[in-house]
């Protein structure tokens, strides 16, 4: 999980912007859950090949 500004960002987006639903941690603990079940993304919400 990206430890870096960017991300972190997202819990500290200043003034007049809302927070994500979760926290930090629980958004990590879930981003971890998701990619040790193999990252599954369904067809429709990736980004769609040009070949």
């Amino acid at each position: 999980m990206a430890k870096d500004d960017l991300v972190g960002w997202g819990w500290q987006p200043g003034e007049g912007r809302t927070l994500p639903p979760l926290s930090r941690p629980a958004f990590a603990a879930q981003v971890k859950i998701w990619l040790d079940n193999g990252a599954f993304a369904p067809r429709e919400f990736t980004k769609k090949s040009t070949n």
